[in-house]
């Protein structure tokens, strides 16, 4: 379907429907769909996928703080954690999101972000994960993230896995800390 979307724009530029300055953007768009690597991804960690998640987030670059604390189970998603981060800050669904791992430089998205309505995101990196398939397990303690939300507000959150916990039973996620209001 890109393929199509593709030509379908390079002919709307050669008839002078779209300026011509949208011909380097495909170009370096086509380019970088070439070069892309398919590596293997890991979805899961079963040593893991039993382990409980104590994680803090703060939003970056604003004061007063406003920290949340909340625990989450290894083998929810991590369009699961994305979307409790921004509940837990009374964001809404509506904008795009992704969440990087700073260290893995692995990138969660939802695939629907990456699909034909949006042919040319050209700056998501050759590593995104589909979040709804890949599990809160393949996160470790200590693992620093940064969930960007809203692409035209640049909503950033801090992420930090602090701690797991073994076979923590009871309902979640759960919140444990909370201030302020949130955006």
């Amino acid at each position: 379907m890109i393929d199509d979307d593709y030509d379908l724009i390079m002919d709307a530029i050669d008839r002078g429907d779209f300026p011509e300055s949208f011909r380097d953007t495909l170009a370096e768009f086509d380019a970088n769909k070439k070069q892309a690597k398919v590596a293997k991804v890991r979805y899961t960690n079963p040593a893991q996928v039993k382990m409980t998640y104590k994680i803090r987030v703060t939003l970056a670059d604003f004061k007063p703080q406003m920290p949340r604390v909340f625990y989450i189970a290894g083998d929810q998603s991590i369009e699961t954690l994305q979307t409790v981060i921004i509940d837990i800050f009374h964001g809404y669904f509506g904008p795009m999101f992704d969440l990087v791992n700073e260290k893995t430089g692995d990138c969660y998205m939802l695939p629907f972000f990456l699909g034909d309505d949006f042919p040319l995101q050209i700056d998501a990196p050759d590593n995104v994960i589909d979040a709804s398939k890949a599990t809160v397990s393949i996160l470790n303690k200590g693992d620093q993230l940064v969930l960007t939300y809203d692409y035209n507000d640049d909503w950033e959150f801090n992420v930090t896995v602090e701690e797991l916990v073994p076979n923590y039973v009871g309902y979640q996620p759960i919140v444990s800390e909370a201030k302020g209001y949130g955006i």
